[in-house]
């Protein structure tokens, strides 16, 4: 028997490996017909459930996918008290726990830390990565990173066609819809403290205002919503990374739920390296122009 503890979308895990009656966990603060739990309750809920799947009986298997989030978001202490605790009792039952980290989200002693509860050397996370794309393809997952400046911004928004987009923008809406195919629909949020403009949101209402439209949009098109965020680095001003991280995460989260597609737009070098594998694992592809 096995349990998996997940940020991904169940299905995709399921399909992952082959497990259609796989009980999974789902990492997430949406609202879900799958049995979501919300990465902050990691000494309740999710350990809760762990001992509870471990208890029933022996020779099982717990999969903790994407520690590097949870990590994140409760701090590495917590994370790692959470983590020796689970092992231990894994081992007490006869049973196996296996997680996934990604050594870039970590320094030096703490993945020093992680390693003295593995009872095997840890083999590199390749699957916690995002390599990019050689084509930019927007029928290709539902969570896309593209690293683009310039013009390339107009020559990718031209291959986006057959969706309603929501665009939440640093630019005058005018000027974000400048490159999309002709006859596409489209919406606009414009990040800016200037408040005479219909569209115009302040980036410091990122976690209420901007979440509350990009997810009553996306409920209102599944199956055919694209956001397109091009606005990170001005949220990054205003908010820390973790605020801005978990945004993203609700809102992939979301595309993955209703079918929808969501898009960002990042300048190269927007992140640290610690950031950057985080921000990435969220995206199911990454396309650099």
């Amino acid at each position: 028997p096995g349990l998996c503890i997940t940020t991904k979308a169940p299905k995709d895990v399921r399909a992952e490996f082959e497990f259609t009656k796989l009980p999974v966990i789902w990492v997430s603060e949406i609202t879900s017909k799958e049995n979501t739990i919300e990465p902050a309750k990691l000494e309740f809920e999710i350990s809760y459930h762990i001992y509870s799947f471990l208890r029933e009986g022996e020779n099982r298997v717990v999969y903790i996918d994407d520690l590097d989030y949870l990590s994140a978001i409760n701090g590495f202490q917590n994370t790692h008290e959470f983590l020796k605790s689970v092992a231990d009792e894994a081992v007490s039952k006869n049973s196996v726990l296996i997680f996934s980290v990604t050594s870039e989200a970590y320094n030096e002693q703490e993945i020093s830390f992680i390693k003295s509860i593995a009872s095997k050397e840890l083999a590199e996370d390749k699957e916690g990565r995002r390599y990019p794309a050689k084509e930019f393809n927007i029928n290709t997952g539902h969570a896309i990173m593209v690293e683009a400046l310039g013009e390339t911004r107009a020559e990718l928004k031209a291959r986006i066609k057959g969706y309603k987009v929501l665009g939440v923008s640093a630019h005058f809406p005018k000027k974000f819809t400048m490159g999309f195919p002709e006859g596409t629909e489209i919406k606009s949020i414009w990040i800016t403290e200037t408040s005479a403009h219909e569209s115009a949101i302040s980036p410091r209402k990122m976690e209420f205002d901007v979440s509350l439209r990009i997810i009553s949009f996306i409920k209102e098109n599944p199956g055919k919503g694209l956001v397109y965020i091009d606005a990170l680095p001005i949220f990054m001003l205003v908010y820390d990374f973790i605020n801005v991280l978990k945004f993203v995460k609700d809102i992939v989260d979301l595309a993955h739920e209703y079918d929808c597609k969501v898009v960002f737009e990042v300048p190269p070098n927007l992140f640290k390296p610690e950031q950057k594998v985080l921000f990435e694992r969220r995206m199911d592809v990454i396309y650099t122009a």
